[in-house]
């Protein structure tokens, strides 16, 4: 995949109790219809105000957030 796609469907996440999100909330995750037909969930960055900035429709495009062994696909705005 390109890696570009257009969000479906989103949920504005307001709370968390694992610290790895706590300074993160809130942020939105996604389900992206990607370009080439497959549907990926993921979190959507990039945005100022998940709870206005982000519209179904919206183009977006992966943003690789590495891990140690491994990276985790996450899009932004296109």
């Amino acid at each position: 995949s390109a890696g570009r796609g257009a969000v479906y469907s989103y949920s504005v996440i307001r709370q968390s109790y694992h610290p790895f999100f706590r300074g993160k909330i809130p942020f939105a995750i996604a389900w992206i219809d990607l370009d080439e037909g497959p549907r990926i969930l993921s979190n959507l960055t990039g945005v100022a105000d998940p709870t206005r900035d982000v519209k179904i429709g919206m183009r977006v495009a992966v943003e690789w957030e590495p891990h140690e062994e491994l990276a985790i696909p996450l899009f932004k705005p296109a």
